[in-house]
């Protein structure tokens, strides 16, 4: 069996027709690959006409459907298996079929990886330890650059038809981006690197061979790490050309392609971005795969002209993979940064302008110990690969959230219960909860593939056919449920978790973690209650409370961790009462015993449908 992969067929229309920018970029993203064990189902509208000869665009990134395994299909939406519909597409199924990646980002590195086993070399778009688009689009401003505002750009706004003079957000922020200095890995090293390449470097280097004996060994340029070379950005992510560069090549093609040519005279350093990756290896046939040819803007020249003292730039040579680039010169002084809140100097007056302690309620624990003995090893957190110390905390843990799933599903009278664990990890929840209750359909979601792998070896061997992975973002799945857990999910991925669970007005029993990494999203900001709001409590100022709640310990009895968990309790009291004002029943209450773990508070709100 092969893998399957659903694409988004719809095809959008302004001068040209062509492909959603999801599709053309995992069409590229093929066209790096020489075939892939991956067959091709493409989903489109309802309403249109189910005609392969027909099917496709006039312009943009084609998909090279030869680089795929076997025949391409056309779906209409009503045709998809709803474990794929319930996440945003791309989807791609697994050939053990109850484990889905799903999200542009996961899928362009999944892709690479399938293409590797016959050609190892493009490994390399995955970048240093093969950590590039790793990070979902809400903590990292580089994978939302190029997942979400690309596509919303390439999707919406160019759309409209005819030449345009208006410089979009989103090629701004590139553009922004590319006049930044970078910060990698190991960029000391790399510094060096790329001094001892210049020529001012190397008369150093002379004069210092001249001055000693015979048989004696060449001594290094002594280089002070704040007179090494600013290093520029000459690709999305630094220095080498990785998947940022691939998913950011369509926009900028079509975005070039209908854009006037004085408004590209404003955009300089996209432009010779664009230029020089038409230059790295492989680029070109990638594109040409996809029926693209570089559109050329100048001619490039590989001349090295001299520069002014002390700027200078060291071009490509033929047949590197990696372009270097830099410019030395005086750094920016930094900006005085506005004097920050402290926990020292102001926690004491948030907390008297917040004027009030949490209060936790009590729960039922009359069935909270699980028989773990009796379970099958696979269901034990041990399995998981935790140390046993951490897996009989993790037990006790576990325990707790299982109690509180078991209270709010204790109302529901559908025989067809969805229960989702957001933030799974290894789905240590999620397993246990699958193995006792077999009529409930268990889903785990996570963004970390390692995690998951380890969690779906465990599934297997337990044999459970109740349970689906899924290896996404949490805003991809769009699915209804009745029940989401998330066990320690870090900082705002608690709120995301509480905000999909009011969305789809589902039950919730949450353990958050991270207090101190509250942070404000697109659609998350802070105070979330009306009634923490009313208080006047800023951004800062609950943020400050959060961090103050990261300093609880395992010492459980010392002041600090006794004000830390105050603290905690008042940011958790934010979100019940944020789920209290759309008309849930919400329960603040700690893990029984206590010291299974310092962040040991539990949110359960109880849905009114």
């Amino acid at each position: 069996m092969v893998d399957t992969l659903y694409l988004d067929g719809r095809v959008l229309k302004s001068d040209t027709s062509y492909h959603v920018s999801s599709t053309q970029v995992i069409a590229l993203v093929a066209g790096f690959c020489q075939k892939l064990p991956i067959q091709l189902r493409i989903v489109i509208p309802d309403k249109d006409t189910k005609d392969t000869s027909k099917y496709g665009g006039s312009g943009g990134f084609k998909i090279p459907y030869e680089r795929f395994h076997g025949t391409m299909e056309l779906l209409y939406h009503s045709e998809v298996p709803h474990e794929v519909s319930s996440c945003d597409l791309p989807v791609l199924v697994k050939s053990c079929q109850n484990y889905y990646i799903c999200g542009l980002c996961h899928i362009m590195r999944y892709l690479v990886k399938s293409g590797a086993e016959l050609d190892s070399s493009i490994m390399k778009l995955l970048g240093y330890k093969y950590s590039c688009f790793k990070s979902s689009s809400e903590v990292s401003s580089r994978t939302y650059l190029c997942e979400v505002a690309a596509s919303n750009f390439l999707n919406t706004e160019l759309a409209r038809t005819g030449k345009v003079d208006d410089i979009p957000q989103v090629i701004r922020d590139f553009e922004d981006l590319l006049s930044k200095p970078i910060v990698i890995h190991n960029m000391d090293k790399q510094q060096r690197k790329i001094l001892s390449k210049t020529a001012e470097y190397q008369k150093k280097l002379q004069a210092l061979q001249a001055q000693i004996s015979p048989g004696e060994n060449v001594r290094k340029v002594v280089v002070d790490t704040k007179d090494l070379p600013v290093l520029n950005h000459v690709f999305a992510d630094g220095v080498d050309f990785m998947l940022s560069d691939v998913s950011l090549i369509p926009v900028v093609h079509m975005f070039i392609e209908r854009y006037s040519p004085d408004v590209l005279e404003k955009i300089p350093l996209i432009v010779e971005w664009y230029q020089r990756v038409a230059d790295v290896p492989g680029v070109k046939e990638a594109v040409e795969a996809c029926s693209i040819c570089f559109t050329n803007l100048r001619e490039p020249t590989m001349e090295v002209i001299e520069p002014p003292s002390k700027k200078f730039k060291i071009y490509k040579k033929e047949g590197d993979y990696t372009l270097l680039e830099y410019k030395q010169g005086k750094r920016q002084p930094k900006v005085k940064p506005v004097k920050p809140l402290t926990i020292k100097r102001d926690l004491k007056s948030v907390l008297e302008k917040i004027g009030e302690e949490a209060e936790f309620d009590k729960y039922d624990q009359s069935a909270l110990d699980l028989s773990w003995a009796d379970f099958p090893p696979q269901v034990n957190p041990v399995t998981g690969e935790l140390t046993t110390l951490r897996a009989q905390r993790k037990c006790g843990q576990i325990e707790n959230l299982v109690q509180g799933v078991r209270s709010v599903m204790s109302a529901m009278t559908s025989s067809s219960i969805t229960i989702v664990e957001f933030c799974s990890g290894g789905g240590h929840v999620g397993i246990v909860l699958a193995y006792l209750l077999p009529h409930c359909r268990v889903v785990l979601l996570d963004n970390k593939e390692e995690s998951l792998n380890r969690a779906h070896a465990r599934v297997q061997a337990l044999k459970l056919d109740n349970i689906d992975i899924y290896q996404c973002n949490l805003g991809c799945y769009q699915s209804s449920f009745d029940v989401g857990v998330a066990l320690h999910a870090c900082g705002v991925a608690t709120d995301m978790v509480l905000e999909k669970c009011l969305q789809h007005n589902a039950s919730f029993v949450l353990a958050p973690c991270c207090y101190g990494k509250i942070q404000k999203t697109d659609t998350i900001s802070y105070p979330q209650s009306v009634k923490f709001r009313n208080k006047e409590l800023t951004y800062d100022e609950l943020v400050l409370v959060g961090q103050a709640g990261d300093m609880t310990c395992w010492e459980f009895e010392k002041p600090q961790a006794i004000q830390g968990k105050k603290c905690m309790g008042l940011v958790d009291m934010d979100r019940c009462s944020a789920a209290q004002e759309k008309g849930y029943m919400t329960t603040l209450a700690t893990m029984q015993p206590a010291k299974c773990t310092p962040k040991n508070n539990m949110i359960i709100g109880k849905s009114c449908r």
